[in-house]
């Protein structure tokens, strides 16, 4: 018997939206807000529909989720997630995958688990550990990649950055530069990205006789790190190592406030390339985390899952490199 294909059309008017919203969704855009309730209805009717199998298939072969944890603030604090699900979304689209980067709450989560399931994805990657819990609490064969989770993850991939390898390389830079007095300016909650961050460039600095105090934040407010830097004394710290380049960047303007010059007073290196760091005044030294080589192995392993490959639970260690300028 002849079956009427299903269009675009059938679906807007399923689920009560435009034609327009219809369409955004469904090819995977991210430029353009959709409402959750909105973007549920109009999954649930192509899935209901036969939507996928009749027409969306044919255009992807498949789809790859990028669930964050906040997606509108996650370039202020570190453009390392930003930057990795962007270079990976430009691998997905050589690869013909679509490619739906969407945030995930305790609020929203009665309505995005619904339409991730429903949509039947390739893969999902987040750095959302909230999302990796629930998910697991359903019984889908849904392969899960996490970025900078706290190890080795059951049924996942877990992706991290070298951290040690970061504040060895940053204590190293500091003692080249013959600093002998560093402060270390960390978040206060510790998990592993954190730890290992600290441990590594303690390990290097005061392996040369070298003292380093670490400073705890309550959280990664800029403005107590701009408060932090402002109040502190000229001769005490001949060189400061930050969580992220955004604290440095706060940090600096502090330093700056309390008549301490950079780099002639004290050296100063962030941690994850944020882009604007090139562009203060002085310059910043940082640490490259490489998220092109992030996104290709990643990538790597979407594709074994895409061709029937069991995903086992692992650890992919990812190298950092010193980026040198005029901070330090």
């Amino acid at each position: 018997m002849y079956k009427k294909k299903v269009t675009l059309s059938d679906v807007s008017k399923g689920a009560g939206v435009s034609k327009s919203a219809a369409s955004i969704v469904l090819s995977g855009r991210s430029d353009i807000r959709i409402g959750q309730a909105a973007r549920k209805r109009i999954l649930d009717t192509a899935a209901s529909l036969g939507y996928y199998a009749a027409s969306f298939s044919n255009k992807h072969r498949g789809t790859v989720y990028f669930v964050h944890s906040g997606i509108e603030n996650a370039h202020i604090g570190t453009s390392f997630f930003v930057n990795t699900a962007h270079e990976l979304k430009i691998l997905c689209n050589e690869k013909n995958y679509n490619f739906i980067e969407i945030d995930y709450t305790p609020e929203n989560a009665g309505v995005q688990m619904p339409s991730i399931i429903a949509a039947k994805p390739l893969a999902a990657v987040t750095n959302n550990y909230f999302f990796y819990q629930e998910i697991n609490k359903y019984e889908v064969n849904i392969p899960l990649f996490l970025l900078q989770s706290g190890g080795m993850e059951k049924k996942a991939v877990s992706y991290l950055v070298d951290d040690r390898e970061a504040g060895r390389l940053a204590g190293k830079h500091l003692l080249q530069c013959n600093c002998r007095r560093a402060a270390v300016v960390m978040p206060e909650h510790s998990n592993r990205c954190r730890r290992e961050r600290t441990e590594g460039f303690l390990e290097t600095f005061s392996s040369q006789g070298c003292t380093a105090d670490v400073i705890e934040l309550k959280d990664l407010s800029l403005e107590k790190a701009e408060m932090l830097c402002k109040t502190a004394k000229k001769n005490r710290y001949d060189c400061w190592f930050f969580f992220s380049d955004a604290l440095a960047i706060a940090g600096i303007r502090g330093l700056h406030a309390a008549g301490i010059n950079i780099p002639a007073h004290a050296k100063i290196i962030g941690t994850d390339n944020l882009y604007w760091g090139r562009y203060t005044y002085p310059s910043l030294t940082t640490m490259d985390l490489q998220e092109k080589i992030f996104a290709q192995k990643i990538l790597r392993d979407i594709d074994a899952a895409a061709s029937g490959e069991k995903i086992t639970e692992s650890v992919v260690i990812i190298p950092v490199k010193l980026i040198k300028r005029e901070s330090a």
